[in-house]
């Protein structure tokens, strides 16, 4: 065989592994109309979404049909985040006044109020797990207070945290944002961090193990109510990212992102961020491959964060990938969800 023919033999193998990859979406049916914030895919099969008015839904067979249901004293309600363990186990956070986390262990047939917040101030951003026991929730300040919960038995029941205001005071104009529940990240270290927005773009790190907290600043937009930090995600206990930007002007282009290498201490802006406001970010598992979404599209980055290229232009509030990375979900307006995953172009 001559060069030349090996060559030619060779470069369509060589031409398909150099195209980059895209977000391919496989529309469903999710079986409700109401706005979905709350996202958690569980594997390949079992995806659980939250949702307003109440709703909860729920696949077992990768999204082919969903189970909805109304949570029962809870119609009024808007449920901002999910967490779920299993095809049966979930919680689900309310955002607003008041405050509440439910409880399922039957895949939501029945659901047990495990926490009450009827302060006419609160309001809880987002929920996160390290693993099956410890969580933590984190809302909006109050009277210049940090508004945190800790679990260490499931959900079964939340204690407050007390978070210093000597190691993080509190700015005037400060608050966290619901857009998708993703706002917090609990890491297998014990680290909870959580973003901010307002005067600042801050990440809070509260230590489990320590009872400290300590602050940090990104150079995402801020300055105004609806600047800051939405969505963060950590791929391991170092590594992490951090979106958002204007929610009000979502095409704005300056500092909507941002990495950390050093477990949130520090963040710098990628050489190559999305353009434009996102709500909801996540790592694909075992990969390098981070998605991240919002009103104006979706954006892919396979270099943990650094460059980023804009897929398509479908808005989406939320994403969340299955462990094993061969299948996500995506969700948003009236009751608009879909499966995706990573492809070559």
């Amino acid at each position: 065989m001559t060069r030349k023919l090996l060559l030619l033999l060779l470069l369509p193998l060589f031409s398909c592994e150099t195209k980059p990859k895209t977000i391919v979406y496989t529309p469903q049916e999710s079986g409700s109309k109401s706005h979905i914030r709350g996202l958690m895919a569980v594997n390949d099969s079992v995806c659980w979404y939250s949702a307003s008015k109440g709703i909860v839904g729920l696949t077992m067979d990768g999204g082919k049909s969903w189970t909805t249901t109304t949570v029962q004293g809870a119609d009024s309600l808007d449920f901002r985040d999910i967490e779920a363990f299993s095809g049966k186990r979930a919680l689900i956070l309310s955002a607003g006044s008041p405050g509440r986390i439910y409880l399922t262990e039957n895949a939501g047939l029945n659901w047990k109020m495990v926490h009450e917040d009827t302060r006419p101030e609160i309001f809880y951003d987002g929920m996160d797990f390290a693993n099956k026991l410890d969580g933590a929730v984190y809302g909006d300040p109050i009277n210049g207070e940090q508004q945190v919960l800790h679990t260490a038995n499931g959900g079964m029941t939340w204690e407050k945290v007390s978070v210093s205001s000597d190691d993080v005071p509190i700015l005037k104009q400060e608050a966290g944002f619901a857009a998708s529940g993703s706002g917090l990240a609990y890491l297998a270290n014990g680290e909870i961090i959580y973003g901010l927005g307002g005067d600042q773009a801050r990440t809070i790190s509260y230590n489990t193990k320590v009872k400290k907290a300590s602050v940090s600043s990104t150079p995402l937009s801020h300055g105004a109510p609806a600047k800051g930090i939405y969505s963060i995600a950590f791929k391991d206990n170092l590594n992490g990212l951090a979106v958002g930007g204007e929610y009000l002007d979502s095409t704005m282009n300056n500092s909507s992102m941002a990495i950390t290498t050093d477990g949130g201490k520090t963040w710098t802006l990628p050489s190559q961020p999305a353009k434009g406001y996102t709500s909801s970010v996540c790592y694909v598992p075992d990969s390098d491959i981070a998605v991240a979404v919002g009103r104006y599209g979706s954006y892919l980055s396979e270099d943990n964060g650094m460059t980023w290229r804009k897929t398509d232009k479908e808005a989406f509030y939320t994403v969340s990938f299955s462990p094993s990375g061969k299948y996500g979900w995506v969700a948003g307006a009236y009751g608009k969800i879909a499966r995706i995953e990573i492809r070559r172009e």
